[in-house]
């Protein structure tokens, strides 16, 4: 199979052939040159105005993958490592600017697990789900409201218990004493 390339790096012509499935997308001279771990870099990074696109592999979450030639590290982590030097010990590297993918130093900054994960809270990021929206809630807003009610109107004991058996008892008092469910404490007053 015989293919006409031109080289992304250099932009040289030249012809990939061989029997793989996948020819050679770099010529010879390329190819065999040893790059240094900041060219590589630049090989992969997108520049715009704003945010740097990678051209790289990227993980699920969209952060680009590079292989610093020990191990596979975040794009955004080398990014840093050029512009600004080693990463101290304990500390991440956090993005301004919500892009996973992007890996432009001014928009990068030193931080703690604890600091990225505030940041994303106050962003509004990672949003918990409450009440009926999570996962594992067992109740609706409406449950919650009769059950609440029910015991507004004096009803204790097993008549209370009947009203949902599968939930124990437990959990039951801690829900009408709003103990869980506070955020959806208001809808009792309904």
């Amino acid at each position: 199979m015989i293919i006409h390339r031109t080289c992304p790096w250099c932009g040289a012509a030249f012809i990939a052939s061989g029997r793989r499935k996948k020819a050679w997308k770099s010529c010879p001279a390329c190819r065999t040159q040893t790059a240094t771990l900041e060219q590589r870099y630049w090989r992969r990074v997108i520049k715009s105005p704003c945010c740097w696109g990678w051209a790289g592999a990227k993980s699920p979450q969209g952060y680009g993958w590079f292989w610093d030639g020990t191990r596979m590290n975040r794009a955004h982590r080398v990014s840093w490592e050029i512009h600004h030097g080693a990463i101290p010990p304990g500390l991440i590297i956090c993005h301004h600017c919500d892009d996973p993918e992007c890996s432009n130093p001014d928009h990068l900054y030193l931080g703690t697990h604890s600091d990225n994960s505030n940041d994303a809270v106050r962003r509004g990021r990672w949003i918990a789900p409450k009440g009926s929206q999570h996962s594992r809630a067992k109740l609706t807003d409406d449950e919650v409201v009769k059950l609440r009610e029910a015991w507004a109107a004096g009803v204790r004991g097993k008549t209370l218990l009947d009203l949902r058996p599968d939930l124990c008892k437990s959990t039951i008092y801690r829900l009408v004493a709003g103990k869980t469910y506070r955020v959806r404490a208001c809808l009792s007053t309904r």
